[in-house]
């Protein structure tokens, strides 16, 4: 009974401080043409949103702030393009935020 009293709590705080999958530079970097669209959501999660283009094409988008202190520094959205559930291309755009409109914007993803 003592075992459990200590190892519940542990396991507790250990799901507390898991981290949800998010895509970075360097994972963009690893995604590669003709990996399946399930191997992407896999390793940094559902995309932000999901673009629809057409009966079998869709562009999944990733954003990635990165920030110093409570500060937006610069925003990047990674847009990966899927085809028959295959990644057939990939691009990014990056945006800085004018200055003090961010702290204005109801949008928590604003599109600078």
């Amino acid at each position: 009974m003592k075992v459990f009293k200590i190892i519940l709590p542990l396991l507790l705080l250990t799901g507390c401080f898991s981290r949800q999958a998010v895509m970075t530079r360097d994972g963009y970097a690893d995604v590669e043409v003709g990996m399946a669209a399930s191997d992407v959501q896999k390793l940094y999660g559902k995309p932000y949103n999901v673009y629809s283009k057409g009966d079998d094409k869709e562009t999944y988008e990733y954003i990635e702030k990165i920030r110093m202190g409570n500060e937006v520094i610069e925003q990047r959205r990674y847009y990966i393009v899927i085809v028959d559930g295959k990644v057939i291309g990939k691009y990014m755009k990056l945006s800085n935020p004018p200055p003090f409109q961010s702290i204005y914007s109801d949008d928590p993803y604003p599109n600078y």
